[in-house]
């Protein structure tokens, strides 16, 4: 970890006067990933018999199933938890990169998908925003887990990159384009594909209609079916 330093900001050859870091590790590290990793590892302790919070890098995810308004108060004395940990070890929170989502149905509960999730703590209101849908480890999740949002998504940049191809590659071979298929295409439409594989007919038509584009730019291939 960070001891005995300082940092200062540079703007062409002018340059702060240096300031001491109380806390972090140096960016730009081999071991800073790591020594981040060991630093909040025991964050997920702070709130077990709580709630449930699940790290990835320097991503954490807190969720709860509200059955019950009380439950709402337990994901609420969560989040307060975690502030006070964050507090204790001098890790500020962005607010405005900390959302709140709601899966499924609540309006039973009181939970509104149009406000925000409030978090009192030491007399100040920390103010989540309430969303509809984020993206999480390149799947944007929605609060219907129907996921057409990331679906199409993903279909506009399929057509991109059959654009790009196009573009730059007037005569194809089947081979060469299956070599820049796979790579530059299929791989964006079939990331995470386990999570979001679609049931409906319409959806998967759509999906269908970037393979039916790519074939029809290959000689040979334009007139199949």
């Amino acid at each position: 970890m960070l001891c005995s330093r300082t940092q200062r900001v540079r703007i062409d050859d002018c340059y702060s006067n240096p300031t001491p870091v109380k806390s972090g590790i140096p960016q730009g590290s081999v071991l800073g990933p790591l020594l981040f990793v060991i630093y909040i590892n025991d964050l997920p302790d702070v709130c077990h018999d709580l709630c449930s919070l699940y790290l990835f890098a320097d991503d954490a995810k807190m969720y709860k199933v509200i059955s019950q308004t009380s439950d709402l108060a337990l994901l609420t004395k969560a989040s307060q938890a975690l502030l006070e940990w964050c507090d204790k070890w001098c890790m500020q929170l962005n607010a405005d990169k900390c959302k709140a989502l709601t899966i499924g149905k609540s309006t039973s509960l009181g939970i509104s998908t149009s406000t925000t999730f409030d978090i009192p703590y030491n007399g100040v209101t920390l103010h989540l925003e309430h969303i509809s849908s984020m993206k999480d480890l390149g799947i944007t999740i929605d609060s219907n887990l129907n996921f057409k949002e990331h679906i199409y998504a993903k279909i506009k940049v399929s057509f991109c990159m059959l654009a790009i191809i196009n573009r730059n590659f007037c005569k194809l071979d089947k081979d060469t384009f299956k070599l820049l298929y796979k790579s530059l295409v299929r791989s964006h439409l079939e990331y995470g594909h386990s999570v979001w594989n679609p049931y409906r007919i319409g959806v998967i038509s759509d999906i269908e209609r970037v393979q039916k584009r790519a074939t029809r730019m290959v000689k040979g291939c334009k007139n199949l079916t």
